[in-house]
């Protein structure tokens, strides 16, 4: 009982600690077109819908953004306890989960209202609760991988391991893999289910952001001239007819995404010039793909913060949806957000990069440690970041925040492994 109630109150008091932070939420952009979906009613798919359904229940208990704060955050800290917890003695693994918790990139990330944030919380506790003993316990594990995969469009890559490795079944070998591939699959046709059913308005996201940023790309990296562009753009829109590559070349930066190109290319507004825009990404990509894996490569280089670090600190609560708020932060509020923005944000340890040279120098150990939780784990750190290649839309550290705790907690569990192996020596 006692060590029991030393776990909450150091949980308790590193949830309160992060509060004087964080409370009552930030809101990014993002933020506020998911916060005023989920007051509307009106979904859209542009981000997924099922994140402003859920904000929009929360909000018949808790108004405004502090209510999904409680829940990425608890999710969060309490699933990186129980995992820390196989491998450390209750008041220990606490006091860990709470410095996984405080480390600036992970707290500046998880203090921000996102999908991101969101799909971390759900992701952490579900992985931790695959790993019960109790029946019950893993369907909710499965049910928060769901929820999780519904958080963001490529949420599936994040639990394709941890469903496959970690799901047990009467079964063995090639037949109890094949079963968990099965219903990782389910759950992903699932979540894309709910997002569908839920939207209401079509965006079309993939055609006006990640497409015209790719064929942007990789027409420049292709050195392709103005009578090349018009051939292979037939049916988009483009806002000039004169001088293509050089407006191309002036308008397209890796790290910018899309918001740059409006100097250069329209946004597709019907279904006509949508597929206008898929069809020259067939045709550009197909015709160009060396120009089209540099182009790539520039924006994966921004990703994983090689060129230049895209920190997670936000100050929207001061900037962006203003009336959204129902509560101001504090004066100490802002000074912690001020050294967070100022030391932080541009410091090394936003740069996705390091994390992920940890985890792969860290796979032979992983491998040979035969732990299934931490080959699910680093599976799923590296399958999701690689994806980030083909798909990320801009640089931004949030969509690498899994790369965080995956190194800290294998950092800490092979380290406790190899020591408990040598004190049997």
């Amino acid at each position: 009982m006692r060590t029991r109630l030393g776990v909450l109150a150091i949980l308790a008091a590193g949830w309160l600690g992060f509060l004087l932070y964080a409370y009552p939420g930030y809101l990014s952009f993002d933020s506020v077109v998911q916060l005023r979906e989920a007051r509307s009613g009106v979904f859209t798919d542009w981000h997924p819908p099922a994140m402003a359904f859920l904000w929009r229940l929360v909000e018949h208990v808790i108004r405004g953004p502090f209510g999904m704060l409680v829940l990425q955050s608890t999710t969060f800290l309490v699933g990186a306890y129980l995992l820390l917890a196989r491998y450390f003695k209750p008041l220990v693994a606490a006091i860990f989960a709470v410095i996984l918790f405080w480390l600036p990139p992970v707290s500046s990330t998880m203090a921000v209202i996102w999908k991101d944030s969101q799909m971390t919380g759900y992701l952490i506790l579900g992985l931790a609760l695959l790993l019960s003993e109790r029946a019950r316990t893993r369907y909710v594990g499965l049910a928060l991988m769901l929820v999780a995969s519904t958080m963001r469009h490529n949420g599936f890559t994040f639990t394709l391991p941890m469903i496959v490795i970690l799901w047990q079944w009467p079964w063995q070998g090639a037949k109890r893999y094949a079963a968990s591939l099965g219903l990782w699959l389910l759950i992903t046709l699932v979540a894309f289910a709910i997002n569908g059913s839920l939207t209401e308005v079509k965006m079309h996201p993939w055609h006006g952001s990640v497409a015209l940023h790719d064929i942007a790309g990789t027409l420049r990296y292709a050195n392709a001239n103005d009578d090349e562009i018009r051939a292979d753009l037939v049916g988009v829109q483009l806002t000039a007819t004169d001088h293509l590559y050089d407006r191309l070349r002036a308008a397209y930066v890796p790290a910018a995404g899309v918001f740059p190109l409006v100097a250069f290319i329209s946004q597709p507004v019907d279904d006509t010039q949508r597929a206008a825009v898929q069809a020259a990404w067939k045709r550009v990509v197909l015709a160009h793909p060396g120009s089209y894996l540099k182009h790539r490569y520039k924006v994966f280089k921004h990703v994983l913060g090689v060129t230049n670090p895209h920190g997670p600190i936000w100050v929207g609560i001061d900037v962006v949806g203003a009336d959204l708020y129902e509560d101001r932060p504090s004066e100490l509020q802002a000074s912690m957000r001020d050294w967070m923005l100022h030391v932080v944000a541009n410091s090394w340890s936003v740069r996705p990069f390091l994390y992920l040279i940890v985890i792969i120098a860290l796979l032979h150990n992983v491998v040979r440690s035969r732990d299934r939780l931490l080959i699910a784990l680093a599976s799923s750190a590296i399958i999701s970041e690689a994806v980030l290649f083909l798909v990320s839309p801009t640089p931004d550290f949030r969509y690498s925040l899994w790369l965080v705790p995956t190194a800290f907690i294998l950092v800490l569990a092979l380290f406790v492994t190899r020591v408990q192996s040598l004190r049997k020596i």
